[in-house]
Protein backbone atom coordinates (compact mmCIF):
# COMPACT_ATOMS: atom_id res chain seq x y z
CA UNK A 1 0.00 0.00 0.00
CA UNK A 2 0.84 2.99 -1.21
CA UNK A 3 0.81 6.49 1.15
CA UNK A 4 0.23 6.53 4.89
CA UNK A 5 2.37 8.37 7.35
CA UNK A 6 6.18 7.77 7.79
CA UNK A 7 8.27 8.19 11.06
CA UNK A 8 11.71 9.48 10.54
CA UNK A 9 13.22 8.78 14.28
CA UNK A 10 16.17 10.69 14.05
CA UNK A 11 19.48 10.40 17.05
CA UNK A 12 22.37 8.62 16.78
CA UNK A 13 21.27 7.44 20.64
CA UNK A 14 18.31 5.61 18.67
CA UNK A 15 21.12 3.69 16.64
CA UNK A 16 23.84 2.85 19.14
CA UNK A 17 21.24 1.37 21.81
CA UNK A 18 21.39 4.41 24.48
CA UNK A 19 17.57 5.39 24.01
CA UNK A 20 14.42 3.14 23.17
CA UNK A 21 12.54 4.66 20.63
CA UNK A 22 9.25 4.88 22.46
CA UNK A 23 7.74 7.80 20.43
CA UNK A 24 6.89 5.76 17.54
CA UNK A 25 5.49 3.19 19.12
CA UNK A 26 3.12 5.72 21.73
CA UNK A 27 1.72 7.39 17.94
CA UNK A 28 0.93 4.04 16.75
CA UNK A 29 -0.76 3.45 19.22
CA UNK A 30 -2.84 6.93 19.66
CA UNK A 31 -3.62 6.85 15.89
CA UNK A 32 -4.80 3.19 15.85
CA UNK A 33 -8.18 4.32 16.88
CA UNK A 34 -8.38 6.66 13.87
CA UNK A 35 -7.14 4.02 11.87
CA UNK A 36 -4.22 5.74 10.57
CA UNK A 37 -1.89 4.01 8.11
CA UNK A 38 1.75 4.00 9.38
CA UNK A 39 3.55 3.17 5.84
CA UNK A 40 6.86 2.99 7.54
CA UNK A 41 9.30 3.58 10.33
CA UNK A 42 12.85 4.74 10.13
CA UNK A 43 15.70 5.63 12.37
CA UNK A 44 18.30 8.00 10.79
CA UNK A 45 21.61 9.21 12.46
CA UNK A 46 22.27 12.81 13.18
CA UNK A 47 23.54 13.65 9.63
CA UNK A 48 22.35 16.40 7.42
CA UNK A 49 22.16 14.43 4.10
CA UNK A 50 20.90 11.50 5.70
CA UNK A 51 17.85 13.05 6.77
CA UNK A 52 17.38 15.22 3.96
CA UNK A 53 18.08 11.90 1.70
CA UNK A 54 15.14 10.69 4.00
CA UNK A 55 12.48 13.19 3.76
CA UNK A 56 13.13 13.54 -0.52
CA UNK A 57 12.52 10.32 -1.01
CA UNK A 58 9.74 9.32 1.30
CA UNK A 59 7.94 12.31 0.25
CA UNK A 60 7.16 10.88 -3.28
CA UNK A 61 4.83 8.39 -2.20
CA UNK A 62 4.12 9.38 1.92
CA UNK A 63 0.43 10.76 2.46
CA UNK A 64 2.27 12.88 5.37
CA UNK A 65 5.92 12.77 7.04
CA UNK A 66 6.48 13.27 10.42
CA UNK A 67 10.38 13.50 12.04
CA UNK A 68 11.11 13.25 15.72
CA UNK A 69 14.35 14.61 17.38
CA UNK A 70 17.61 16.54 16.39
CA UNK A 71 15.87 20.05 17.43
CA UNK A 72 17.72 20.49 20.52
CA UNK A 73 20.43 23.35 20.67
CA UNK A 74 23.57 21.54 20.25
CA UNK A 75 26.06 20.99 17.42
CA UNK A 76 24.76 17.24 16.92
CA UNK A 77 20.94 18.36 16.17
CA UNK A 78 20.77 19.09 12.27
CA UNK A 79 17.29 18.37 11.80
CA UNK A 80 16.22 21.51 10.78
CA UNK A 81 19.31 21.65 8.66
CA UNK A 82 18.41 18.37 7.04
CA UNK A 83 14.83 19.80 6.41
CA UNK A 84 16.56 22.62 4.66
CA UNK A 85 18.22 20.81 2.46
CA UNK A 86 15.39 18.93 1.33
CA UNK A 87 13.23 21.83 0.47
CA UNK A 88 16.12 23.44 -1.23
CA UNK A 89 16.40 26.76 1.00
CA UNK A 90 18.59 28.56 3.77
CA UNK A 91 17.81 28.43 7.51
CA UNK A 92 16.77 32.15 8.86
CA UNK A 93 16.57 33.36 12.08
CA UNK A 94 12.97 34.06 13.47
CA UNK A 95 13.17 36.89 15.91
CA UNK A 96 9.70 35.75 17.59
CA UNK A 97 10.26 32.21 17.91
CA UNK A 98 13.58 33.44 19.86
CA UNK A 99 12.32 35.86 21.99
CA UNK A 100 9.45 33.16 22.88
CA UNK A 101 12.56 30.98 23.83
CA UNK A 102 13.71 33.94 25.86
CA UNK A 103 10.61 34.22 27.71
CA UNK A 104 10.09 30.51 28.54
CA UNK A 105 13.88 30.96 30.48
CA UNK A 106 12.77 34.11 32.28
CA UNK A 107 9.82 32.21 33.30
CA UNK A 108 11.51 29.52 34.54
CA UNK A 109 14.90 31.42 36.44
CA UNK A 110 17.27 29.83 34.30
CA UNK A 111 19.81 31.80 31.98
CA UNK A 112 19.56 31.10 28.44
CA UNK A 113 22.66 29.31 26.67
CA UNK A 114 23.99 31.08 23.18
CA UNK A 115 23.40 27.85 21.72
CA UNK A 116 19.36 28.13 22.24
CA UNK A 117 19.62 30.81 19.16
CA UNK A 118 19.79 27.09 16.75
CA UNK A 119 16.19 27.07 17.86
CA UNK A 120 14.74 29.68 16.18
CA UNK A 121 16.27 28.79 13.02
CA UNK A 122 13.78 27.74 9.83
CA UNK A 123 13.79 27.70 6.79
CA UNK A 124 11.01 30.38 5.70
CA UNK A 125 8.55 28.79 4.04
CA UNK A 126 8.20 26.49 7.10
CA UNK A 127 5.70 27.20 9.97
CA UNK A 128 5.81 26.87 13.78
CA UNK A 129 4.43 24.74 15.81
CA UNK A 130 4.20 25.69 19.17
CA UNK A 131 5.94 23.25 22.30
CA UNK A 132 3.81 24.46 25.17
CA UNK A 133 6.15 22.38 27.70
CA UNK A 134 9.33 22.57 26.18
CA UNK A 135 11.81 24.77 24.42
CA UNK A 136 11.65 23.27 21.10
CA UNK A 137 9.37 24.72 18.35
CA UNK A 138 8.64 22.13 15.98
CA UNK A 139 8.37 22.98 12.18
CA UNK A 140 5.75 21.94 9.65
CA UNK A 141 6.45 22.41 5.97
CA UNK A 142 5.93 21.04 2.61
CA UNK A 143 8.60 18.91 0.49
CA UNK A 144 7.27 17.47 -3.25
CA UNK A 145 3.91 18.74 -1.78
CA UNK A 146 3.84 16.00 1.03
CA UNK A 147 3.63 17.72 4.28
CA UNK A 148 6.33 17.16 6.97
CA UNK A 149 6.27 17.94 10.68
CA UNK A 150 9.25 17.83 12.36
CA UNK A 151 8.40 17.60 16.42
CA UNK A 152 11.21 17.28 19.25
CA UNK A 153 12.70 13.63 20.38
CA UNK A 154 11.51 14.47 23.78
CA UNK A 155 8.90 12.06 24.79
CA UNK A 156 6.79 14.96 26.67
CA UNK A 157 7.24 16.93 23.96
CA UNK A 158 6.52 15.35 21.33
CA UNK A 159 3.21 13.46 23.03
CA UNK A 160 2.00 17.87 23.74
CA UNK A 161 2.57 18.92 20.22
CA UNK A 162 1.40 15.78 18.68
CA UNK A 163 -2.06 16.05 20.67
CA UNK A 164 -2.25 19.86 20.81
CA UNK A 165 -1.61 20.53 16.58
CA UNK A 166 -0.61 17.62 14.44
CA UNK A 167 -3.01 15.26 15.01
CA UNK A 168 -5.84 17.86 13.80
CA UNK A 169 -3.56 18.71 11.06
CA UNK A 170 -2.97 15.11 9.44
CA UNK A 171 -6.03 13.90 10.62
CA UNK A 172 -7.68 15.26 6.60
CA UNK A 173 -5.06 13.36 5.38
CA UNK A 174 -5.16 9.66 7.19
CA UNK A 175 -8.05 9.01 9.30
CA UNK A 176 -9.29 5.89 7.79
CA UNK A 177 -6.49 4.94 5.76
CA UNK A 178 -5.24 1.66 7.15
CA UNK A 179 -7.27 -1.61 6.16
CA UNK A 180 -9.04 -2.31 9.29
CA UNK A 181 -8.40 -4.82 11.55
CA UNK A 182 -8.84 -7.21 14.32
CA UNK A 183 -6.39 -8.05 16.94
CA UNK A 184 -7.48 -11.11 19.20
CA UNK A 185 -5.00 -11.47 22.29
CA UNK A 186 -4.20 -14.68 23.32
CA UNK A 187 -2.54 -16.74 26.05
CA UNK A 188 -1.17 -20.07 27.19
CA UNK A 189 -0.32 -21.32 23.83
CA UNK A 190 2.75 -21.83 22.07
CA UNK A 191 2.51 -19.72 18.84
CA UNK A 192 3.12 -22.51 16.73
CA UNK A 193 0.56 -24.67 17.98
CA UNK A 194 -1.91 -21.30 17.66
CA UNK A 195 -1.07 -20.83 13.69
CA UNK A 196 -2.74 -24.16 13.40
CA UNK A 197 -5.75 -23.54 15.22
CA UNK A 198 -6.07 -20.72 13.23
CA UNK A 199 -5.67 -22.02 10.16
CA UNK A 200 -8.33 -24.98 10.44
CA UNK A 201 -10.30 -22.45 11.78
CA UNK A 202 -10.44 -20.51 8.61
CA UNK A 203 -9.70 -22.69 6.26
CA UNK A 204 -12.59 -22.25 4.19
CA UNK A 205 -12.86 -18.80 4.20
CA UNK A 206 -10.52 -17.73 1.11
CA UNK A 207 -7.01 -15.86 0.82
CA UNK A 208 -6.20 -14.70 4.47
CA UNK A 209 -4.25 -11.26 5.44
CA UNK A 210 -2.99 -12.94 8.98
CA UNK A 211 -0.40 -12.29 10.82
CA UNK A 212 1.05 -13.43 14.48
CA UNK A 213 2.92 -11.38 17.22
CA UNK A 214 4.46 -12.09 20.30
CA UNK A 215 3.12 -10.41 23.32
CA UNK A 216 3.90 -9.72 26.71
CA UNK A 217 1.19 -12.39 27.54
CA UNK A 218 1.06 -14.62 24.71
CA UNK A 219 0.57 -14.40 21.03
CA UNK A 220 -1.77 -11.56 18.97
CA UNK A 221 -3.63 -12.60 16.40
CA UNK A 222 -3.85 -9.69 13.53
CA UNK A 223 -6.93 -9.96 10.86
CA UNK A 224 -7.29 -7.63 8.59
CA UNK A 225 -9.69 -7.18 5.84
CA UNK A 226 -10.88 -4.02 3.96
CA UNK A 227 -14.44 -5.33 4.28
CA UNK A 228 -15.41 -4.99 7.66
CA UNK A 229 -18.40 -7.57 7.51
CA UNK A 230 -15.93 -10.11 6.44
CA UNK A 231 -13.67 -8.96 9.43
CA UNK A 232 -16.27 -9.17 11.64
CA UNK A 233 -17.31 -12.73 10.75
CA UNK A 234 -13.67 -14.19 10.61
CA UNK A 235 -13.02 -12.74 14.06
CA UNK A 236 -15.89 -14.49 15.27
CA UNK A 237 -15.31 -17.59 13.96
CA UNK A 238 -11.90 -17.27 15.77
CA UNK A 239 -13.45 -16.08 18.89
CA UNK A 240 -15.59 -19.47 18.68
CA UNK A 241 -12.88 -21.85 17.55
CA UNK A 242 -10.32 -20.80 20.80
CA UNK A 243 -12.66 -19.94 23.31
CA UNK A 244 -11.08 -18.65 26.30
CA UNK A 245 -7.62 -18.51 24.95
CA UNK A 246 -8.10 -15.87 23.71
CA UNK A 247 -8.18 -13.19 26.92
CA UNK A 248 -9.38 -9.48 24.72
CA UNK A 249 -9.17 -7.45 21.71
CA UNK A 250 -7.03 -4.63 20.82
CA UNK A 251 -5.43 -3.01 23.82
CA UNK A 252 -6.34 -5.24 26.39
CA UNK A 253 -4.07 -6.76 29.06
CA UNK A 254 -4.14 -9.71 31.19
CA UNK A 255 -3.59 -8.07 34.15
CA UNK A 256 -6.61 -5.94 33.52
CA UNK A 257 -8.53 -8.41 32.20
CA UNK A 258 -7.79 -10.67 35.16
CA UNK A 259 -8.99 -7.85 37.58
CA UNK A 260 -11.73 -6.93 36.27
CA UNK A 261 -12.96 -10.68 36.32
CA UNK A 262 -12.23 -10.40 40.31
CA UNK A 263 -14.05 -7.01 40.74
CA UNK A 264 -17.44 -8.56 38.62
CA UNK A 265 -16.98 -11.58 41.19
CA UNK A 266 -16.44 -9.41 44.55
CA UNK A 267 -13.12 -11.33 44.91
CA UNK A 268 -9.74 -10.11 46.29
CA UNK A 269 -5.83 -11.76 45.60
CA UNK A 270 -2.56 -12.00 47.11
CA UNK A 271 0.76 -13.06 45.86
CA UNK A 272 3.62 -15.57 47.70
CA UNK A 273 6.34 -14.93 44.74
CA UNK A 274 9.69 -16.65 45.03
CA UNK A 275 11.57 -16.94 41.47
CA UNK A 276 9.31 -13.86 39.81
CA UNK A 277 10.45 -11.76 43.11
CA UNK A 278 7.80 -9.14 42.57
CA UNK A 279 7.08 -9.34 39.28
CA UNK A 280 3.38 -10.40 39.53
CA UNK A 281 2.35 -8.07 42.07
CA UNK A 282 3.72 -5.58 40.36
CA UNK A 283 1.97 -6.28 37.01
CA UNK A 284 -1.50 -6.76 38.85
CA UNK A 285 -0.95 -3.28 40.63
CA UNK A 286 0.21 -1.04 37.62
CA UNK A 287 -3.44 -1.31 36.69
CA UNK A 288 -5.39 1.94 37.94
CA UNK A 289 -7.88 1.08 40.40
CA UNK A 290 -5.84 -2.57 41.36
CA UNK A 291 -5.94 -1.53 45.42
CA UNK A 292 -10.03 -2.68 45.46
CA UNK A 293 -8.40 -5.98 44.56
CA UNK A 294 -5.21 -6.53 45.36
CA UNK A 295 -4.56 -7.15 49.29
CA UNK A 296 -0.83 -7.62 49.25
CA UNK A 297 1.92 -9.94 48.87
CA UNK A 298 5.08 -12.04 49.86
CA UNK A 299 8.40 -11.97 48.54
CA UNK A 300 9.84 -14.88 50.23
CA UNK A 301 13.11 -16.09 48.65
CA UNK A 302 14.75 -18.13 51.55
CA UNK A 303 13.14 -20.85 52.83
CA UNK A 304 13.26 -19.04 56.37
CA UNK A 305 10.93 -16.51 55.17
CA UNK A 306 8.59 -18.99 53.38
CA UNK A 307 8.28 -20.80 56.87
CA UNK A 308 7.71 -17.52 58.85
CA UNK A 309 5.41 -15.53 56.38
CA UNK A 310 3.73 -18.46 54.59
CA UNK A 311 3.46 -20.95 57.32
CA UNK A 312 5.38 -23.27 54.80
CA UNK A 313 6.36 -26.27 56.94
CA UNK A 314 9.74 -27.06 57.34
CA UNK A 315 9.56 -30.47 57.19
CA UNK A 316 7.77 -30.31 53.52
CA UNK A 317 10.77 -28.07 52.40
CA UNK A 318 13.15 -30.92 53.52
CA UNK A 319 10.99 -33.28 51.79
CA UNK A 320 10.31 -31.56 48.39
CA UNK A 321 12.44 -28.66 48.19
CA UNK A 322 11.64 -25.40 47.39
CA UNK A 323 11.18 -25.54 43.96
CA UNK A 324 8.41 -28.34 44.00
CA UNK A 325 4.54 -28.48 43.60
CA UNK A 326 4.16 -29.00 47.08
CA UNK A 327 5.45 -26.01 47.81
CA UNK A 328 3.50 -23.82 45.48
CA UNK A 329 0.59 -25.01 47.38
CA UNK A 330 1.42 -23.83 50.44
CA UNK A 331 2.80 -21.09 49.70
CA UNK A 332 -0.67 -20.37 47.84
CA UNK A 333 -2.22 -21.35 50.72
CA UNK A 334 -0.37 -19.61 53.51
CA UNK A 335 -0.71 -16.30 51.44
CA UNK A 336 -4.47 -16.62 51.56
CA UNK A 337 -4.49 -17.33 55.18
CA UNK A 338 -2.07 -14.63 56.13
CA UNK A 339 -4.00 -11.75 54.60
CA UNK A 340 -7.98 -13.22 54.02
CA UNK A 341 -7.35 -12.73 50.55
CA UNK A 342 -10.02 -15.04 48.62
CA UNK A 343 -7.55 -16.00 46.17
CA UNK A 344 -3.75 -16.66 46.67
CA UNK A 345 -1.33 -17.17 43.72
CA UNK A 346 1.98 -18.71 44.10
CA UNK A 347 5.18 -19.00 41.67
CA UNK A 348 8.84 -20.62 43.04
CA UNK A 349 11.28 -21.75 40.45
CA UNK A 350 14.91 -21.93 39.04
CA UNK A 351 15.00 -18.50 36.64
CA UNK A 352 18.38 -19.32 36.08
CA UNK A 353 21.09 -18.62 34.68
CA UNK A 354 22.81 -20.53 37.75
CA UNK A 355 21.49 -22.82 40.38
CA UNK A 356 19.95 -25.80 38.50
CA UNK A 357 20.39 -29.10 38.77
CA UNK A 358 19.72 -32.48 36.91
CA UNK A 359 16.65 -32.90 38.91
CA UNK A 360 15.80 -29.48 38.90
CA UNK A 361 17.07 -27.19 35.68
CA UNK A 362 17.18 -23.87 34.97
CA UNK A 363 13.80 -23.14 33.33
CA UNK A 364 11.33 -24.95 35.61
CA UNK A 365 8.74 -23.15 37.22
CA UNK A 366 6.16 -24.20 40.13
CA UNK A 367 2.88 -22.02 40.34
CA UNK A 368 0.43 -23.10 42.74
CA UNK A 369 -3.57 -21.52 42.73
CA UNK A 370 -6.01 -21.34 45.60
CA UNK A 371 -9.14 -20.19 45.66
CA UNK A 372 -13.28 -20.33 46.69
CA UNK A 373 -14.17 -23.81 46.20
CA UNK A 374 -10.98 -25.00 45.13
CA UNK A 375 -8.47 -27.18 47.15
CA UNK A 376 -4.92 -25.47 46.58
CA UNK A 377 -3.95 -27.09 43.18
CA UNK A 378 -0.38 -26.45 41.05
CA UNK A 379 1.63 -27.11 38.11
CA UNK A 380 5.19 -27.52 36.63
CA UNK A 381 6.65 -25.37 34.08
CA UNK A 382 9.14 -26.30 31.73
CA UNK A 383 10.66 -22.65 30.59
CA UNK A 384 13.75 -22.01 28.56
CA UNK A 385 15.60 -18.54 26.97
CA UNK A 386 16.97 -16.68 29.57
CA UNK A 387 16.46 -15.53 33.23
CA UNK A 388 13.82 -12.41 31.70
CA UNK A 389 11.59 -14.68 29.74
CA UNK A 390 11.56 -17.56 32.47
CA UNK A 391 10.06 -14.88 34.92
CA UNK A 392 7.76 -13.19 32.25
CA UNK A 393 5.94 -16.31 31.16
CA UNK A 394 5.50 -17.57 34.83
CA UNK A 395 3.97 -14.42 35.79
CA UNK A 396 1.80 -14.40 32.50
CA UNK A 397 1.22 -18.16 33.04
CA UNK A 398 0.02 -17.37 37.08
CA UNK A 399 -2.58 -14.31 35.57
CA UNK A 400 -3.84 -17.04 33.37
CA UNK A 401 -4.55 -19.26 36.02
CA UNK A 402 -6.35 -16.20 38.28
CA UNK A 403 -8.06 -15.59 34.85
CA UNK A 404 -9.87 -18.98 34.49
CA UNK A 405 -9.92 -19.67 38.08
CA UNK A 406 -7.74 -23.07 37.50
CA UNK A 407 -4.12 -23.98 36.06
CA UNK A 408 -3.98 -24.87 32.95
CA UNK A 409 -1.14 -26.66 30.36
CA UNK A 410 0.34 -24.48 27.96
CA UNK A 411 -0.67 -25.85 24.28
Amino acid sequence: MSGGLVLLMVGDELLDGRTRDTNSEWIIDRTREAGWHIAQIEVIADDVDLIASAISRHSERATAILVSGGLGPTCDDLTRDGLALAMGAELEFDTQVFAHIEALFVARGRPMSGSNRRQAMRPSAARVIDNPVGTAPGLLAEVAATPVALLPGVPTELKAMFEATLMGQFAPLLDGSAVPMRRLRTTGIAESTLADMVEDALSGDGQLDLAYCVSTWGVDILLRDPDPARLQHLAAVLHSSLDDLVFGERDSSLPGVVLEHLRALGQTVAMAESCTGGLLGAALTSVPGSSEIVLGGVIAYSNALKESLLDVPAGLLEAHGAVSEEIARAMARGVCARTGADWGISTTGVAGPGGGTKEKPVGMVCVGLCGPGLDATARTLRLSSGRDSVRRWSVATALDALRRGRLTWLR
